[in-house]
C-alpha cells in the first residue's frame, strides 16, 4: 500500500462529482466493518444495503448539490478526504439545534 503523507490530503466539502468516490467508500468499509459471524451478520446482509448504486448515487449528488447552496441552512454536512484527487474517506456530521 502507497504511503501517505497526512499533508497530501485534501479535505473540502462534499461535491456532487464526489457522489460515486463516497459511495464506493461507504460499500468498502461497511463490508470490512459489519460482517459478523458471531452475530449472524453476513457480507451478503450488508451487500443488500447496496443493491442500487446508480440511484444512491444519484441520491448522494442531488443532496451534495442542495448542502453546497447554503452550508448554514444544511442540517447534514459532508466532508470528503482526498488524497492524489481520489476520495479517501468521508464523514458527515449532523447538526443537533438546542
Amino acid at each position: 500500500m502507497e504511503e501517505i503523507n497526512v499533508m497530501d490530503i485534501i479535505i473540502n466539502y462534499a461535491k456532487p462529482e464526489d457522489a460515486e468516490g463516497v459511495f464506493n467508500v461507504r460499500k468498502a468499509t461497511w463490508l470490512d466493518t459489519y460482517p459478523n459471524k458471531e452475530l449472524e451478520i453476513s457480507v451478503e446482509d450488508i451487500e443488500s444495503a447496496f443493491t442500487n448504486p446508480e440511484e444512491q448515487i444519484k441520491n448522494y449528488a442531488e443532496f451534495y448539490t442542495e448542502m453546497n447552496k447554503d452550508l448554514t441552512a444544511s442540517k447534514v454536512i459532508v466532508w470528503t478526504a482526498k488524497f492524489d484527487s481520489k476520495i479517501i474517506g468521508f464523514v458527515s456530521v449532523k447538526k443537533i439545534l438546542q
